[in-house]
């Protein structure tokens, strides 16, 4: 199976809720090319990994992709939501910030992350 297919795989297993199969396939890409397209399949694979509540590797991976593309708004978007969720709220809004400068601050995508910051920024006043 080439990459191109081993990805078409993966993303189906993905979109049929197969999670656990899914992140077999996003394993295999990486190892096969860790490289591939600029860090979509740690990313992937993070996503599959919280909904397998797999909460500490998750983030790994998610981290992962960021470093691999620190411009890419959906890896941004990706961590700083699961952060939101799972993380503290300082590295959380931080990832926010990062994702609204990336974006544009005065884009539809950085007024829809408006109220995720506004909850962080309230977590933190109130020493959360």
């Amino acid at each position: 199976m080439n990459l191109i297919e081993l990805e078409q795989k993966a993303r189906q297993l993905q979109a049929d809720k197969k999670y656990a199969e899914a992140t077999h396939a996003w394993r295999e890409l990486i190892d096969a090319r860790p490289d591939y397209e600029h860090g979509t399949p740690y990313y992937m694979l993070a996503c599959c990994l919280e909904d397998c509540g797999q909460l500490r590797e998750a983030e790994a991976f998610f981290r992962k992709a960021v470093t691999l593309d620190e411009e890419n708004s959906i890896f941004l978007g990706g961590l700083a939501e699961f952060l939101f969720l799972n993380g503290t709220a300082k590295e959380a809004l931080q990832f926010h910030y990062r994702y609204v400068q990336v974006v544009g601050e005065h884009s539809p995508l950085a007024q829809r992350a408006r109220p995720s910051i506004a909850e962080l920024e309230l977590r933190i006043k109130q020493g959360f």
